[in-house]
């Protein structure tokens, strides 16, 4: 009976979700008084909630650090947010990923603990709505998130629409996930038209969840005043449904906006381009892995475009595309509700990046997360680019976002953002397909030894594998310090093989540039270091 009441619940708070929405006018007022209040917020979070909890992995740091309330409340007056946490990272009050998901105690000058994942979760939370991540090496995790603070989240989509003269548009999505980011364009007044699930359904507690959340959510629509469509099965393979609908919309009326991540938006226009449709002035809205310009010439040889978001499962939207970028992934970092400040840091390759570190500013947000490593590096700016986050007060800009996540393999390392140039652009370039027909897949074999196979799609058509392989070791080890010596050793021990399959993909549908195969589950599994990459 439990259970039921909590789902009554939730279907109560969804509906309340749904009607809530004002417009953009009461969006604009909501990111204005948030932006106001970032320092008055951060200092709220710390009173209450670490000052106040001695078992806090961030009150030993500040302790260990010798700053109490007062000298945080002096050195932000002083230094303002960011000035005071690039002072606090100099003082040792930070997070590295390998220490905050508990791999690796805590060590600073007298301290030495080890961070359970329950020591981010905000103690005066009660969580409404849940997100489940698409996967790290171990069980996929779920947070949980207050109706306030999504509601906040959802005061960024009305700007969107208006930030890039999208009013007109009709909205389909294509996720896994049905329900979850529909009840956003609800809100929004921007019900979708179409609504395309990648998610089969299996005989699984799991299925069953997503069905009956689904429903709640159709009926939640309907008493909110509007029509959502039930979702239709489309997987991965079949994007040219898809294209489709797209460009039928286009043919009726306005060319539509599609709610999607980037991958799929690759497969859409592939699909088009292949069947000769025309669905040139499409908005793909993606996030969730690297909008890349290998990526972005996909799209753009189909006359689409795609805006760019940038967000973690542990803090949602942190970013979003700038409406006058100067590059594809020129992206307005949401300093309302987060800071993030840049430390120059010394990647697996060997080669300097500046890393982002981020802080959770929202009294309401799941975690309590100050100076976090995020996985991320790329370039802050502060410019006047006249778009409407802009005229809103975020003119905290960030360029050529990549994560140094790495493969490592028989000693050998290399970093994330080498590998995406080789998958998306020299191997396509060289032997043929799209950006996302090649991966690179590590898995154990019997004594423990590791095989990297680089995972060719099918479509590419024949080729030659030992040019490949050799294409493969020849371009990573230019790419990074002695790169040469690492790139013989994988030549040495024959540990690359072509595998003709599609490549393998998340819970939501991304395509990694790597991906690790469990030798326990067969099941392929993202990399753990760096934070859940969300939307």
């Amino acid at each position: 009976m439990g259970r039921v009441g909590d789902y009554l619940r939730r279907f109560d708070l969804l509906t309340d979700f749904m009607r809530g929405h004002g417009g953009a006018g009461a969006a604009r007022r909501e990111i204005e008084d948030t932006l106001a209040r970032r320092e008055q917020h951060f200092l709220e979070i710390a009173e209450r909630a670490i000052y106040s909890n001695a078992a806090n992995p961030y009150f030993k740091l500040l302790t260990q650090a010798g700053i109490d309330l007062a000298a945080l409340r002096q050195l932000i007056g002083e230094n303002g947010l960011e000035g005071a946490l690039q002072h606090l990272y100099d003082a040792g009050v930070y997070l590295t990923i390998e220490e905050a998901k508990g791999l690796r105690p805590v060590q600073r000058d007298g301290v030495d603990f080890l961070i359970k994942t329950a020591d981010f979760d905000n103690p005066f939370l009660t969580g409404d709505f849940d997100w489940q991540s698409s996967g790290s090496r171990r069980a996929p995790p779920r947070t949980w998130y207050a109706k306030a603070y999504l509601e906040h989240y959802a005061a960024y989509f009305p700007l969107t629409f208006e930030a890039f003269g999208l009013n007109d548009r009709p909205v389909i999505g294509w996720r896994p996930e049905t329900h979850e980011f529909a009840k956003y364009y609800v809100r929004a007044g921007k019900a979708p038209v179409r609504w395309f699930t990648q998610r089969r359904l299996k005989w699984d507690s799991e299925s069953v969840r997503a069905v009956l959340l689904d429903v709640m959510a159709f009926v939640a629509a309907r008493r909110a005043g509007q029509r959502l469509p039930w979702p239709r099965l489309v997987e991965r393979q079949d994007a040219v449904h898809v294209a489709r609908a797209l460009a039928h919309v286009k043919q009726s009326g306005p060319a539509a906006v599609v709610d999607t991540n980037v991958s799929s938006s690759v497969r859409v226009c592939l699909a088009a381009r292949d069947h000769g449709l025309d669905i040139s002035g499409t908005v793909f809205r993606v996030g969730g892995e690297p909008y890349t310009p290998a990526k972005a010439a996909v799209l753009s040889s189909a006359g689409t475009t795609a805006i760019d978001f940038y967000g973690t499962m542990e803090m949602s939207w942190i970013g979003f595309a700038c409406a006058a970028g100067r590059t594809q992934d020129d992206i307005h970092m949401a300093t309302d509700k987060i800071a993030v400040i840049a430390r120059e840091k010394a990647s697996v390759a060997g080669t300097a990046v500046r890393g982002l570190y981020l802080t959770n500013l929202m009294p309401t947000a799941p975690k309590l997360i100050i100076n976090l490593e995020s996985g991320d590096y790329g370039t802050l700016e502060e410019r006047d680019c006249g778009c409407l986050w802009h005229q809103l007060g975020l003119n905290t800009h960030l360029v050529d976002l990549r994560s140094y996540e790495k493969v490592t393999s028989e000693g050998v390392t290399f970093l994330g953002g080498q590998l995406q140039t080789l998958l998306e652009e020299v191997l396509p370039a060289r032997f043929g397909g799209s950006p996302i027909d090649y991966q690179l897949v590590e898995e154990e074999e019997g004594g423990g030894l590791s095989k990297v196979c680089i995972v060719v799609a099918p479509g590419v058509g024949p080729l030659e594998e030992k040019a490949l392989v050799a294409t493969v070791l020849e371009t990573l080890g230019q790419g990074s310090r002695g790169g040469t010596l690492m790139s013989d050793q994988w030549r040495q021990g024959e540990t690359l093989r072509v595998v003709r399959r599609e490549p393998y993909v998340t819970a939501t549908s991304k395509v990694l540039p790597l991906h690790i195969l469990s030798a326990v589950t067969g099941q392929a599994a993202t990399p753990s270091d760096k934070l859940s990459r969300k939307i």
